[in-house]
């Protein structure tokens, strides 16, 4: 027998299932193949022996005799007479002489429709029945409403990025006399989208200037500070990614401090403004606290505080 679960016609993307019973003695094999070349050259089947078993074989004729279609083919009259082949004994023991293969596609495809053979051999000679397998194109769902979108709203939405908010409007889907009908009778691949971006003074971004580390050193070379500058909406000052902000003005991350002599002797002022300088409170600034020494350090009983 050779049949198709599927009744030889076929919509691409399901599950088919070929089955091919051969029946004699020695116990014959079974193969498949598909016109004009082998089954090898495609990647929708896998052939594989099912394991031999009266009960199953019995189902199966079944099946195929109820169903019986032009896209099904039986070998033997009834399932008598396969019965009382299952029955011959040879020597005094039972031999079995039938083999069920099967070819199984989970997800079938159009370009393997064809003809399928199945063949069976045995040293006796060989047998073979042949199909045809109609593989359908998956036709495109029809929908009996159309997708009917309002304007826009204002641009009042949440910020979507620096510079731009967010707009909503209403999307309905409609029945051919105006009525709003669940979304599933539109075609969801054709729905409007529901929002879209807007100008807004209200999503400007700006650097947030965090407060410096304390200095890694309180004297001599190599001194640093660290902060990490973030990038914000100056509205809100809600944190936003690094890349809403324009990197040219991005504050420096990073920085020497107390770039001063250890030896308090060495701690001296370089420029004659320096006298002004602490006076002015520009001492707090790096530069100066290292050109005025004395001024910024020595003098104001900062020593050892940086």
């Amino acid at each position: 027998m050779f049949s198709d679960t599927n009744k030889g016609h076929v919509i691409e993307g399901e599950a088919v299932r070929l089955v091919c019973a051969g029946i004699g003695y020695p116990t014959p094999s079974v193969s498949f193949y598909r016109a004009p070349q082998s089954l090898t050259d495609y990647e929708d089947f896998v052939e594989q022996l099912a394991p031999f078993n009266r009960e199953v074989l019995r189902k199966e004729f079944e099946l195929i005799q109820k169903n019986a279609t032009e896209g099904v083919i039986p070998v033997g009259d009834n399932f008598r007479q396969m019965r009382r082949l299952l029955k011959i004994r040879v020597d005094g023991q039972q031999q079995r002489l039938v083999t069920v293969g099967q070819l199984f596609a989970s997800k079938i495809e159009v370009q393997s429709s064809g003809l399928y053979t199945c063949r069976s051999k045995n040293k006796a000679g060989s047998a073979s029945k042949s199909m045809h397998l109609y593989v359908h194109p998956k036709q495109e769902r029809r929908f009996g409403g159309v997708w009917v979108a309002l304007n826009y709203g204002e641009c009042k939405g949440p910020c979507a990025r620096a510079n731009y908010a967010t707009q909503g409007r209403n999307v309905y889907c409609m029945s051919p006399g105006g009525h709003v009908i669940s979304n599933i009778k539109c075609n969801p691949e054709k729905k409007p989208p529901l929002t879209k971006e807007c100008s807004s003074k209200e999503c400007i971004t700006e650097w947030a200037i965090e407060p410096w580390s304390e200095c890694s050193r309180t004297c001599g070379r190599n001194g640093k500070q660290y902060r990490s500058p973030r990038c914000i909406y100056s509205k809100t000052g809600k944190t936003v990614s690094s890349q809403n902000c324009p990197h040219e003005t991005k504050p420096e991350s990073r920085r020497e401090c107390n770039n001063f002599p250890c030896n308090e002797i060495q701690c001296v002022d370089k420029y004659q403004y320096c006298k002004l300088v602490s006076g002015m409170g520009f001492c707090e600034v790096e530069m100066y606290k290292s050109h005025c020494c004395q001024s910024c350090v020595r003098d104001r009983g900062r020593w050892g505080k940086h």
